[in-house]
């Protein structure tokens, strides 16, 4: 565990790596109702990207929170507070790897595997989520690395995202002080 977050550490630009070290589990998490801002400016920033994010019962269904197509992006109706935003956060990651900004990176790159594939989006997600102060179990520890992993693609997600989000609301940069 020690090493991923060293290694997610080396990747990160300065201000992030103080975001992802200042998080600390015992800072206070949003409130419910930050939570659901959050949910909405992620939601947006998405929508500029031209996915449309739906929330659906998936969980009696399936057996997971969320999901994405490259058109929508999905998150799981029973889910609340700083866990809906956590599913959100790691399915626009997979939107932005798979059909978004990030796959024309590396037009070259064959298909990736699944643990490829959930590791880089979910390092993208548990990056940002700290850094917005997301504290989710979920972001609790560290993906574990895999090595057909991206760095380069992991660091250009960070920074796409949160610079996304961020701009996306004066109220962000408010609960981020």
């Amino acid at each position: 565990m020690k090493q991923a977050r060293k290694t997610i550490a080396f990747m990160l630009p300065f201000w992030a790596m103080l975001a992802v070290f200042a998080s600390d589990r015992t800072t206070a998490t949003l409130s419910p109702a930050d939570s659901e801002k959050l949910f909405q400016v992620v939601s947006n920033a998405a929508f500029s990207d031209n996915y449309h994010v739906r929330t659906r019962d998936l969980l009696r269904r399936h057996d997971y929170d969320g999901d994405s197509d490259g058109k929508s992006i999905i998150v799981d109706s029973s889910l609340r507070g700083v866990q809906k935003v956590y599913v959100l956060i790691h399915e626009y990651s997979h939107s932005l790897l798979h059909y978004g900004q990030l796959s024309k990176v590396d037009s070259s790159r064959p298909d990736v595997d699944d643990d490829t594939a959930e590791y880089e989006a979910e390092s993208i997600a548990h990056t940002v989520a700290r850094a917005l102060k997301v504290d989710d179990a979920a972001s609790d520890e560290d993906p574990t690395p895999v090595p057909n992993a991206r760095p380069d693609l992991i660091q250009k997600g960070i920074d796409y995202m949160y610079h996304k989000i961020v701009s996306m609301s004066s109220w962000t940069t408010q609960i981020l002080a």
